[in-house]
């Protein structure tokens, strides 16, 4: 009698303990899949905004390889920091152009050009087109026109995946930009440098890093034949 007693509490005893075992293990197991679950979904999320992301690069990139083929020199990214001369097309013809001088002026900055004309007609009624602004990070003028939104993966040194912001903040920086026109109002002598002064409204030029000008005539002046 007292065997089977004995017999009947152990019994019970093992059968509440690998209850007990089995419910802790459940448990567990459940908080390891939950916890699973959760980082699987947030590595899904992630992998989807970087694929949006890449979708986005390669469609700027497409775009501004495709520009770049098309007019390379539709427009001339100038270093105020500089004075190196570069080409910009217009109808009529090819120009060369560089920074010779920035000064402060009452409301912006007085930016003096050097727009050099290599073609034997003199050009009349030019418009000039310029935007400007902060330099962009530390690359130059001609990096940032060159290769636009992915100049960060033109450096030698380049190891790493661009920081995520990195593409928003080149938005806002295209956005910061100022834009003017004007119309230069003597002709551009044929075969010389033709000195032609800018005014940038508002502009600091301890502030001015970039400036972009393009140039566009429909007159241009030609001796006639003897």
């Amino acid at each position: 009698m007292r065997a089977s007693i004995a017999i009947g509490l152990i019994a019970c005893f093992l059968s509440t303990g690998c209850r007990q075992l089995n419910e802790w293990l459940d448990k567990r197991i459940d908080e390891k899949v939950a916890a699973e679950k959760i980082g699987l979904e947030q590595r899904v999320q992630a992998l989807e905004a970087d694929d949006s992301s890449i979708k986005g690069q390669l469609k700027r990139l497409q775009s501004t390889v495709s520009l770049s083929e098309l007019k390379p020199y539709q427009k001339a990214a100038l270093d105020p920091a500089g004075k190196a001369f570069e080409r910009v097309d217009s109808q009529v013809g090819f120009f060369v152009v560089y920074i010779d001088s920035v000064r402060s002026i009452a409301d912006g900055c007085g930016v003096v050009l050097q727009i050099g004309n290599p073609m034997s007609a003199t050009v009349t009624g030019a418009t000039l087109r310029a935007r400007w602004g902060r330099r962009f990070k530390t690359f130059s003028a001609k990096e940032a026109k060159e290769f636009g939104p992915f100049v960060d993966l033109t450096r030698s040194n380049y190891q790493s995946s661009p920081d995520r912001n990195y593409y928003a903040e080149w938005d806002a920086w295209q956005k910061s930009l100022v834009a003017t026109e004007a119309t230069i109002p003597g002709p551009l002598k044929p075969g010389v440098w033709n000195r032609v002064e800018v005014r940038l409204v508002p502009c600091k030029p301890s502030d001015l890093g970039f400036l972009e000008v393009s140039l566009d005539s429909n007159t241009v002046g030609l001796a006639h034949a003897p």
